[in-house]
């Protein structure tokens, strides 16, 4: 299944007018598009403007064809100014790159890994925590603990399932395969996860600005495409739901700020 992608796309438009639904039509239509047919590659289709934001948000699946969102960009790079993450089901992590036209490259605007960010930690069943941990950890229940603690990571989040138009409040129900991969910052995390995997029952959440993004279970549970990987010989399941609001690539945070001034 490694033709499968699956495109985050952020299009803002430059002079900050509001787009009324014709004009998201247009957008969409143009962009969301297989075999010249407005349709996904077994990617939900999604499609969200928030009513105070000038900017509008697309989910799909394009197989490996991307022409259609590029040709976009060469058609409109005036008006809007597109930000693209993309997630390759035959690969481990996600990509990000802010699109220009293709006559114009410009270096820094390249495609590169994607860091995802937390800002706090809750753990549920997992006792003794406190003693195998050097963090400030404030007790939430009999065995739970939350910690505010601000840090990355790299993931893969792949929405795989019917091609099909679905509601934007859905946009985070569906299971997204998540790989252990390397932590950008915080080695305490790593301590915590280990120890976490000691305790069968226990599972870890992560969370920014209050929304949970991350969530590590040793609890053995039936997903889509298993994402069951190992930590030091104990299996565990790993979803995340990472999105615009939690990304850490430093150009993108830069450029959301000031355009949203």
């Amino acid at each position: 299944m490694s033709n499968i992608y699956t495109s985050y796309v952020r299009i803002y438009r430059n002079d900050k007018k509001e787009m009324n639904p014709e004009e998201i039509e247009f957008i969409s239509k143009s962009i969301v598009r297989v075999n010249n047919d407005f349709r996904s590659y077994n990617v939900p289709i999604v499609i969200e403007k928030r009513p105070d934001k000038h900017f509008l948000d697309i989910q799909y699946g394009s197989g490996k064809g991307l022409g259609h969102l590029y040709d976009f960009m060469d058609d409109n790079s005036e008006t809007y100014t597109i930000w693209h993450r993309m997630n390759d089901a035959g690969s481990d992590h996600d990509f990000i790159e802010r699109l220009h036209h293709r006559l114009k490259p410009i270096s820094e605007f390249s495609q590169r890994l994607c860091k995802y960010r937390f800002d706090e930690i809750r753990v549920y069943n997992c006792p003794g925590l406190t003693d195998h941990s050097n963090l400030s950890w404030n007790l939430i229940g009999t065995a739970d603990y939350k910690c505010h603690i601000s840090g990355c990571y790299q993931s893969d989040n792949g929405q795989f399932g019917k091609g099909e138009i679905i509601d934007p409040i859905q946009k985070y129900d569906l299971p997204r395969v998540f790989g252990l991969l390397e932590w950008c910052s915080e080695p305490e995390v790593s301590s915590l996860l280990n120890h976490a995997s000691d305790c069968f029952l226990s599972e870890v959440h992560f969370y920014f600005n209050k929304r949970k993004v991350l969530v590590y279970s040793w609890v053995k549970e039936v997903y889509f495409f298993n994402p069951v990987k190992s930590l030091n010989g104990k299996e565990f399941v790993a979803n995340a739901s990472d999105d615009w609001d939690n990304c850490a690539d430093e150009l993108f945070i830069d450029f959301d700020q000031s355009f949203n001034k």
